[in-house]
């Protein structure tokens, strides 16, 4: 059972290496169109002398520092943290379709946004973009509240996201009030800031916006891994750890104290390091008790 274990969570992890390895040349090749492509073309080995050598002309390098690599690196860490939230919301309500619009996070963001912008407007003709990004997290705060608020009534994880896609469509039906009684220039400001656009950003904004992801990204990986530092290295913990993980994929009976045996495929380890597995005819998978129940592969 060890070795076929070992076997499989080998397989596994060779593809996931190797998935990510495809998608990190991809992104790369990426990195390369993008600053290539322009109203000045710039050939890919002028790009990485002036990259890795900083040999070109002063135009060329203006281009390239100043204006397309800002944009590149902001549009990479800003996917990363839109991928970051949907992976953990989608770990949260165990649905693959939960991410920040299907629950009414970034309508609650807009709402805000729409109101602060129709309110400054009126008493100022510039507005800051740091108050368009207050505005957007209180926004976002706000609706991520009352999901929460649901979250201690409903239990149920599925009705749950009906809860915020419910709340979704509340805050943009009070934001096409508010459009719908705004003057036609801020209409047009808050479509352009739905819209988005990385022109114009510098290496100013790329420092805030690391600064604010990296750690964030770093705290999702820890936590991840948090019952492992809690239980600490003598505690027998990291060992059962791998013992569960290597099952993930196996096809196993689970033989409860009082019941009947059911086959199950594990789905993997929860937080707690319980085997997360799901039974033959249920959509939903369970976490089992290794004190109440026994596995053993078939």
């Amino acid at each position: 059972m060890g070795q076929a274990g070992m076997k499989n969570n080998w397989k596994r992890n060779t593809r996931y290496m190797g998935v990510f390895a495809v998608l990190a040349a991809f992104f790369c090749m990426i990195v390369v169109l993008n600053i290539n492509t322009g109203n000045v073309q710039i050939s890919v080995p002028e790009i990485l002398r002036i990259l890795f050598l900083k040999k070109g002309t002063q135009v060329q390098m203006n281009i390239i520092w100043k204006i397309r690599l800002p944009r590149v690196l902001m549009a990479g860490i800003l996917g990363g943290a839109l991928a970051l939230s949907g992976f953990l919301l989608q770990t949260f309500f165990s649905n693959p379709i939960a991410g920040p619009y299907v629950l009414g996070i970034s309508s609650g963001a807009k709402m805000m946004v729409a109101l602060a912008m129709i309110i400054f407007l009126k008493y100022y003709t510039l507005v800051s973009s740091y108050i368009l990004i207050i505005a957007a997290f209180i926004g976002s705060m706000l609706s991520i509240g009352f999901i929460l608020l649901l979250a201690r009534k409903i239990r149920n994880m599925a009705t749950l996201l009906v809860g915020g896609i419910m709340i979704g469509y509340i805050c943009s039906a009070v934001t096409d009030i508010v459009v719908t009684f705004a003057q036609d220039s801020n209409i047009v400001n808050l479509h352009n800031w739905s819209m988005g656009s990385f022109s114009g950003m510098t290496w100013a904004n790329v420092g805030a916006a690391a600064c604010v992801v990296l750690p964030a990204l770093a705290a999702a990986f820890l936590n991840a891994f948090w019952p492992l530092y809690r239980a600490g290295p003598r505690s027998g913990y990291l060992d059962e750890y791998r013992r569960r993980q290597a099952l993930t994929g196996q096809r196993v009976l689970v033989t409860p104290r009082r019941g009947t045996p059911r086959a199950a495929q594990v789905q993997g380890i929860d937080d707690e390091c319980k085997l997360v597995v799901r039974f033959d005819g249920e959509s939903r998978p369970a976490a089992l008790n290794s004190g109440e129940v026994s596995v053993r592969l078939l």
